[in-house]
């Protein structure tokens, strides 16, 4: 009995292994156009069964990215990622919309070759109707066509059998024109009444019976036609008795033929030929036919070959973003000074808080087109410290002020975005080149009457209004469709710095700059994601001499005082961002 038990056991564990493996490994790519990934988790949902196996959406993506853009792959680059997968099919879709339609065009690539795409047209993605039609027609591309020629000889054994009987009996079309032929003669036989002795000349010449006397022409004529029939029964009776049984076979052959294409297009209805107006004209060339299958909440699969779309606009290829929020700057000067009494102190101001606006919009994309200028688009930044302060000490008689600041910088310009690849884990490369202007302004309308607090004030924390030039990049790095980072940089040509530089400040100076940036991207929905942001800037300056500050606070304005100063600012910011 144990014995027994443990070969039953042996044979269920060999027979769930083999089945398993027999199942066909389905690679299905991310979904151009769909942002939020839910219709690509519907058609997953559908796909996945006891049927198909799925193969992992990282491993997947991580295939696709190696060759680029996923609307271009050719043949030759799905044969590749089939074999690094391991697929016996890939699946590629794209997702359309107008209004309130949906449609997905899918690519296949089944078993080593490009296979007849299709399209689905839908309402809502969670519909069981809509996964359970989707389901029937991948089984129906993927499913029958994973059994290779087997399956395929399945589906049309009729057809093989009557073309082998055709082959068999070249006479078949012979013989069936013989039969024909008598049944005609048949037919005629029993319509007509009996034959007639020869008429006699008193009958010819008998009108009351005019039927009769046009009747011997047609007669005659009739018996040699009858008699040509019999004699071409005669030679083609070993034929007809060979063809009837290709020609009874034939019947069950298209009956079974016309089942088998029931069954692999269920829940489809009637075909509509696009080319019935010329179908009775058999030199016509036919067109080809759409199959439609519709459910009953107007989801619809026509199959049709799938041709270029829209490009998508998933978070990383937007046309258009916006973000509002808050921002955060934390500002220091420090200087390069030599050793006497009134020389400049190094001064680090506490973060402060501030109000952040900033977009870019690529117009040509937005219309929808698709060339190089598409990527071409403009982008602007906005901030302000919301409230600043400082305070200036009389070293003297201990007496303090408050000093507001006013504190911003803005920027706008050109933007040109590189994609390495069209997938929502595709990532971009922008080059920019803006024109901006920083400004640190101090109101020392209440330090007036305080000669030497006014004074500490614009030698420790100087005025300045920058004029920027600043080309840059910003690299973003999906690492999900729902995560992504960002590293930029600038290089700040500053073409002038405002009062800093004037006789009664620092005086002229050679000033440099950059900037740096990291940011973490965090897509909630389709059109809305979070953005968190950390930044560096610094401005340098080498003071060239001839300023009141840089030269003349020792009392001797033949030597320098002050070399250098280094004006930096560390921050970040906040943002949410809608995107479209």
């Amino acid at each position: 009995m144990t014995r027994a038990l443990a070969l039953i056991c042996c044979a269920g564990c060999f027979l769930l292994s083999h089945t398993a493996a027999a199942k066909p490994k389905i690679a299905l790519t991310q979904i151009e156009g769909d942002a939020s990934g839910d219709v690509r988790d519907a058609v997953a949902e559908a796909l996945e069964g006891k049927e198909l196996s799925l193969i992992g959406s990282r491993e997947v993506n991580r295939a696709v990215d190696k060759l680029g853009d996923l609307s271009d792959l050719t043949e030759k680059d799905f044969k590749k990622i089939a074999s690094e997968l391991e697929a016996d099919a890939i699946v590629a879709g794209k997702l359309d919309k107008i209004g309130s339609a949906k449609t997905l065009r899918f690519r296949l690539f089944v078993h080593k070759k490009m296979a007849k795409g299709f399209t689905v047209s839908f309402k809502d993605a969670k519909s069981e109707k809509f996964r359970s039609m989707l389901h029937d027609k991948m089984i129906d591309k993927i499913g029958l066509s994973a059994g290779g020629d087997d399956a395929e000889d399945d589906a049309r054994p009729a057809k093989k059998k009557k073309a082998a009987d055709d082959e068999e009996d070249p006479l078949a079309s012979k013989a069936k024109k013989a039969k024909k032929a008598k049944a005609d003669k048949a037919e005629e036989e029993d319509a007509a009444p009996a034959k007639k002795a020869k008429p006699t000349k008193a009958d010819k010449a008998d009108k009351a019976e005019p039927e009769d006397d046009a009747r011997p022409a047609k007669k005659a004529k009739a018996a040699k036609a009858d008699k040509a029939d019999k004699a071409e029964e005669e030679d083609a009776a070993p034929a007809r008795k060979k063809s009837a049984e290709p020609e009874d076979d034939a019947r069950p052959a298209r009956k079974a033929k016309a089942e088998a294409k029931a069954e692999t297009e269920t829940a489809r209805p009637a075909e509509a030929d696009a080319g019935s107006k010329s179908g009775d004209d058999d030199d016509a060339p036919r067109k080809a036919k759409k199959q439609v299958a519709a459910a009953d909440d107007a989801e619809e699969v026509e199959a049709s070959a799938v041709g270029p779309s829209a490009e998508p606009r998933t978070a990383n290829h937007a046309a258009i973003r916006l973000d509002i929020g808050g921002s955060v700057v934390q500002r220091s000067f420090k200087f390069n000074t030599a050793t006497f009494t009134n020389k400049p102190k190094n001064v680090s101001i506490k973060p402060v808080p501030g109000a952040r606006l900033d977009g870019e919009a690529y117009p040509l994309l937005l219309s929808g087109s698709q060339g190089p200028l598409a990527n071409l688009g403009v982008g602007f930044e906005y901030d302000r410290t919301l409230s600043l302060n400082l305070t200036a000490v009389n070293p003297n008689n201990k007496m303090s002020y408050t000093v507001p600041v006013k504190q911003s910088h803005f920027a706008i310009g050109l933007r040109y975005r590189l994609g390495f690849g069209k997938t929502e884990t595709s990532s971009t490369l922008t080059a920019g080149l803006s024109y901006g202007k920083q400004l640190f302004s101090t109101d020392r309308t209440a330090v007036k009457a305080d000669p030497v607090a006014s004074a500490d004030i614009a030698r420790d924390t100087p005025e300045s209004e920058y004029t920027l030039i600043k080309p840059g990049f910003t690299f973003r790095l999906p690492v999900t469709r729902m995560v992504a980072f960002s590293l930029g940089g600038e290089f700040l040509l500053v073409t002038g710095a405002g009062p800093i530089q004037g006789a009664a400040s620092y005086g002229k100076a050679r000033v440099y700059g950059g900037s740096a940036s990291a940011a973490l991207d965090v897509v909630v929905t389709k059109h809305i994601a979070l953005r968190f942001a950390g930044e560096f800037t610094q401005v340098g300056y080498k003071f060239l001499g001839g300023g009141a500050l840089s030269n003349g606070l020792d009392g001797d304005m033949t030597s320098a005082d002050v070399g250098g100063l280094a004006d930096r600012s560390l921050g970040g910011a906040a943002t949410l961002a809608v995107i479209y």
